[in-house]
């Protein structure tokens, strides 16, 4: 759900050179380049989420506008996925284990529709709770911070549990938090709509869906404490997610990325491993996969 890969596109007419471990691959044939139906080349270094996303996106549009291309990801690591990746306990493959990427939400349109194009079945939060709630004792959901159990909840969601959120951080905060998580994704969820999407430049798309400066400018922190939250809630529940998510606390990231945290509604995972979108991204585009090559640097020229 979080792009972290290095993503480079290269598409020219001219020749270009990736040096990797010193050999030289090009990707250009230097016969009639300036022909109308010579291919574009592109190199994407990284095949993990951002670099499979971008490969099988950019072979849709370069069919829709009737434009012949090649694509060749490069990356490191001798498989597709990048952090998205999963290790069998035991080496038994009926227990898979994620090791990063381990979910996604409904917000996330890209994965959810690609799950969906691919025909790969996915697992819910509430497939694990009916199969293990009657098995694990104690608070299904509790907030640690590293000396004492900050709060509890049960499996039920009661008139209880409900009061007891309400005494510990009050009515407007849950409120606020609520509605300004909502809001950012919505707004946020515009940049992939027109008259927004397809955009030259992002920082002028975000600038025209309200994110720029509001909530991308500015920390997670001071994104709510300007929205009228602050105090425990936010040190508590909402920094608990980013921990979480992203090892950060609420000052160390922007508001949209603390406001992605809460959109936890519909999580789902990829039976098998999330990873099997990236690799279905890729298998689609028809990209070449130059897997376990480390890329050094890349230089333009004429070949």
């Amino acid at each position: 759900m979080r792009l972290s890969s290095a993503l480079l596109a290269i598409t020219a007419r001219e020749a270009f050179k990736v040096v990797a471990g010193g050999e030289q691959v090009p990707f250009t044939d230097t016969a009639n380049t300036e022909h109308v139906d010579t291919p574009l080349n592109v190199a994407i270094i990284g095949a993990g989420a951002a670099g499979s996303s971008s490969a099988y996106h950019l072979a849709q549009f370069a069919q829709e506008a009737n434009l012949p291309i090649n694509i060749t990801l490069f990356d490191r690591n001798p498989y597709i996925g990048g952090r998205s990746t999963t290790v069998n306990v035991y080496d038994d493959p009926a227990e898979p284990v994620e090791l990063g990427a381990s979910i996604f939400v409904e917000a996330n349109q890209i994965l959810l529709n690609a799950t969906r194009a691919f025909n790969l079945s996915t697992t819910t939060d509430d497939d694990d709770d009916d199969d293990n709630q009657d098995s694990i004792p104690g608070a299904a959901l509790a907030i640690w911070d590293g000396t004492t159990l900050l709060y509890q909840q049960t499996t039920e969601q009661t008139w209880w549990e409900n009061a007891k959120l309400l005494w510990k951080y009050g009515l407007l905060s849950p409120l606020r938090t609520r509605s300004l998580q909502k809001s950012t994704i919505t707004s946020f969820l515009n940049l992939y709509t027109s008259p927004h999407f397809p955009f030259e430049s992002l920082t002028s798309a975000a600038a025209q869906v309200g994110l720029l400066p509001a909530a991308t400018n500015v920390s997670g922190e001071d994104y709510l404490r300007a929205h009228g939250v602050g105090g425990a809630f936010a040190r508590e529940v909402v920094q608990a997610a980013t921990r979480v998510n992203y090892a950060q606390n609420l000052r160390w990231i922007h508001g949209v990325e603390a406001m992605v945290c809460l959109a936890a509604e519909g999580a789902m995972a990829v039976r098998g491993g999330n990873w099997r979108v990236f690799d279905a991204m890729v298998e689609d585009a028809g990209a070449g996969r130059m897997l376990g090559w480390e890329v050094m640097g890349v230089e333009e020229g004429r070949m």
